[in-house]
């Protein structure tokens, strides 16, 4: 027979109290009763409940890219901006495909002529390496370009060619555009190509905002001789070619013809650019003379208000 001893508050001293004797059946009863029920409990616990429908606002937001992609990469910042830049480009590029220079309007030209001159050196300079040397140099009706040179090595031209390129000039095929063994030494090439600028919005220096009157072009044509000069390009005295006139605006054709050195021309044509002169560069015909000397035959065009 089994006792359990119980620990209860008294005023008098404890004493064992003793429970009626269980049979052993009735024990069995009552183990049963009690552990039946933990095992029900601890079987359901193991069962997994139902999901429960996802909550959107707790939902984390995607990320654009892949951490396992970009995360670890430093330059990542440089290589979307580069990107981005090439999808601008492209975009600032769709003007000058769908509207080339003879589909522009009138003031569009205007913008285009002035600008073309100083844009079309800044590429030819940024192309052409050292070791090029040119004989000659021919810019026509704000479309072509057209070079003769010699330069020490086929594989240095030929760099040069993949540099007109990448300066957006269309460089034509042959036989208008060749590289052959000079005689002598070295390699002479001939290159022809089609320019395609595009309108450059970008640029400060718009014409149609500072187009002279009709009274100003003497005033203009002696300023192009004067700032000429200041850059040691030695212009003749200019000679009017023709006029016409479009609308309320005239267009006056000038010749100018002198000597200077192809550096001295480009800094020319910046300081045309610097000082806001409208006149636009029809023709240019550079022709290597002595040393660095060339001789300069030029068309100049002058747009005004009638």
């Amino acid at each position: 027979m089994n006792h359990i001893n119980l620990l209860r508050k008294s005023g008098k001293k404890n004493r064992a109290v003793s429970l009626p004797s269980i049979s052993p059946a009735v024990l069995v009863i009552i183990i049963a009763a009690v552990v039946v029920p933990l095992g029900i409990v601890a079987v359901l616990r193991l069962i997994p409940k139902k999901a429960s429908a996802p909550q959107i606002a707790a939902t984390p937001a995607p990320s654009p890219f892949k951490p396992s992609t970009y995360s670890d990469k430093s330059s990542i910042v440089e290589e979307v901006v580069g990107e981005i830049g090439s999808e601008r480009a492209a975009k600032s590029n769709q003007r000058q495909n769908i509207l080339p220079y003879t589909d522009l309007s009138f003031l569009e030209k205007v913008n285009y002529e002035v600008l073309f001159a100083k844009n079309v050196f800044a590429m030819f300079s940024r192309a052409v390496p050292a070791g090029i040397g040119l004989k000659t140099l021919e810019i026509d009706n704000f479309q072509t370009l057209y070079a003769v040179g010699i330069g020490n090595t086929r594989e240095l031209i030929s760099s040069t060619f993949i540099a007109l390129k990448s300066e957006k000039l269309e460089l034509l095929p042959k036989p208008f555009s060749y590289i052959t063994p000079n005689d002598g030494e070295g390699y002479r090439f001939v290159v022809t190509c089609k320019i395609a600028n595009g309108l450059d919005l970008a640029d400060p220096f718009q014409a149609n905002d500072y187009l002279p009157s009709r009274d100003d072009l003497p005033i203009i044509t002696r300023k192009v001789k004067t700032i000429a000069q200041k850059d040691s390009v030695f212009f003749g005295e200019p000679k009017q070619l023709d006029a016409e006139r479009i609308g309320l605006y005239g267009r006056f054709r000038y010749q100018y013809s002198g000597t200077t050195t192809y550096n001295n021309f480009v800094k020319f044509l910046l300081s045309l650019h610097t000082e806001k002169v409208v006149c636009a560069f029809k023709k240019i015909d550079m022709k290597a003379r002595n040393g660095s000397e060339v001789t300069v035959d030029t068309e100049v065009l002058f747009t005004v208000k009638e």
